[in-house]
């Protein structure tokens, strides 16, 4: 038979009750009536139900990382940010990987509440858009903070990046170099992100009076294939970009397989940049020149937002936005000669 609280309670000489203060941590009990009731925990070798513990405070001790086709780069330092916060406050992390802009993903996560498996909820793009889901959580006064959002039609936490200044930023840094054949590679649409750092690359090509080219902005979605496909497009056109700047390291790394793929030199004859700054950019060949946003530290600010939420703070600033910087490397240089790429069948 399993040692019950009962079991404690009869051995410390003292009521269930009191059994369940010292194990709520509460600061009623006598410090020694604590130890008696320790005492007979070790002695019957007595563990406490956590989740019924859990239950009784009202609290699981629980945020859930809600994502959906995410670049695991991406996802990776996310997750270490949130722990790196959360292991010191005494919570868990559960990843929880739904597409929420469907009924089935939205009720799995309505779920999650309901069922006080979680005490709030990070969300990382795309599933920061979600808009029914939100509403529906808000109105439930349920802790949430959004990762890399933009989105300020409704007055909903959010830690973010300055997307606009570092595609600007980026694009300046390229003109610089001589550079006025400029390819850009979108990522999912359906990110704010996407948007913000194409009105960047817009801005600084209007900056230097060169005029935007419809035919050098492709689509993508931030993974590697759709990359190499646009790349693969845009290189063998009739008047082919002498760089190519892409909204994140992995849909870089496939412009930089593409150039390799048709025998072009990079940089010597295509200049290839990315965004992020994830570990892939320093591990690609030639390594990536980037936009640096600290995805780490976005998550850290976002989850020390949330305790404040949960906590039931009112913290000065729901929206935060975290400058970014430009890492030059060796992946982009002047533009030195037209490119007239190889192309094997």
């Amino acid at each position: 038979m399993p040692v019950t609280i009962n079991d404690v309670a009869r051995l410390a000489g003292v009521s269930k009750k009191t059994v369940s203060r010292v194990l709520n941590e509460e600061d009623s009990v006598h410090p020694l009536t604590r130890e008696k009731v320790y005492a007979a925990m070790s002695q019957l070798n007595y563990r406490p139900n956590i989740s019924a513990k859990r239950l009784a405070q009202g609290r699981s001790w629980v945020v859930g990382l809600i994502l959906h086709r995410a670049s695991w780069h991406y996802i990776d330092l996310i997750i270490q940010g949130a722990l790196s916060v959360l292991n010191q406050a005494g919570y868990k992390l559960i990843i929880h990987s739904c597409d929420v802009e469907g009924e089935e993903g939205r009720e799995n996560v309505l779920q999650l509440v309901r069922e006080r498996q979680v005490d709030g909820l990070i969300f990382i793009p795309p599933t920061d858009n979600a808009s029914e889901l939100l509403q529906q959580l808000h109105a439930w006064k349920t802790p949430f903070v959004r990762i890399s959002s933009s989105d300020v039609i409704y007055h909903w936490p959010f830690v973010a990046n300055d997307d606009f200044q570092g595609a600007f930023d980026m694009t300046s840094h390229l003109l610089d170099l001589g550079h006025r054949r400029i390819g850009f590679i979108q990522g999912d649409p359906s990110h704010s992100s996407s948007h913000q750092r194409l009105l960047g690359y817009v801005a600084a090509l209007e900056k230097y009076n060169v005029s935007p080219d419809d035919d050098l902005i492709k689509s993508g979605d931030f993974f590697f294939d759709s990359a190499l496909e646009a790349a693969i497009s845009l290189l063998t056109s009739s008047h082919p970009p002498t760089a190519i700047f892409a909204s994140n390291d992995d849909m870089a790394a496939g412009v930089l397989s593409a150039a390799h793929s048709l025998g072009i030199h990079v940089p010597l004859e295509l200049s290839v940049a990315g965004f992020d700054d994830v570990p892939l950019a320093r591990h690609v060949w030639p390594p990536l020149t980037t936009v640096h946003q600290s995805i780490y530290d976005m998550a850290q600010e976002a989850t020390q937002l949330l305790l404040q939420l949960m906590a039931g703070e009112s913290p000065d600033h729901l929206h935060r936005v975290m400058p970014t910087s430009l890492v030059v490397r060796a992946s982009t240089g002047p533009v030195r000669k037209h490119i007239k790429p190889e192309i094997s069948n």
